[in-house]
């Protein structure tokens, strides 16, 4: 993904967490504000250690970016976005957290229309 399409710096991911907003599920939390940086959308995630052993937070980070390269066209305006792994998310299947993810994404979508 191209460096304008993503959260780099930690002012970033903390701007969202303070004044942004939240739509959760079982296993992701998805926060959002306004883009802040430039006319693209871009994303930032995060996993933990509690999200499952490295090869699984490999696994999470790379669903998590290309659900939102495929995604992001259907977004009214630009936003910034964090997905955060929650614990257990390892255990799920893929299946499972696209659907989440299409949740999330559907109520992000829908706020940014009004």
């Amino acid at each position: 993904m191209p460096r304008e399409c993503r959260l780099r710096q930690r002012a970033e991911f903390e701007r969202l967490k303070e004044s942004g907003g939240r739509f959760t599920s079982r296993h992701w939390i998805l926060q959002f504000a306004a883009g802040g940086y430039g006319t693209a959308s871009r994303l930032g995630v995060l996993t933990t250690r509690r999200s499952g052993k490295s090869h699984d937070r490999v696994r999470l980070r790379r669903l998590a970016r290309e659900f939102f390269r495929v995604r992001k066209k259907e977004l009214a305006a630009p936003q910034d976005v964090v997905l955060i792994a929650r614990a257990g998310a390892w255990e799920a299947d893929n299946a499972t957290l696209r659907a989440e993810l299409a949740q999330l994404w559907e109520k992000l979508a829908g706020s940014c229309r009004k």
